[in-house]
């Protein structure tokens, strides 16, 4: 899971955690707030797929 990279992200991946232990997190690349900001940077570079 790529939680967002705020205080209510990290608290939603916790209580997830909670109920799913072996959810995996993964951490976002500086300057990408959510996973939206993530794959449209990578749609930009050209190494996604639309």
């Amino acid at each position: 899971m790529f939680p967002d990279n705020d205080t209510p992200g990290e608290r939603l991946f916790l209580q997830l955690r909670e109920v799913l232990p072996s959810l995996v997190r993964h951490q976002l690349p500086p300057g990408c707030k959510d996973f939206s900001d993530y794959y449209l940077s990578e749609c930009n570079r050209g190494t996604v797929l639309l």
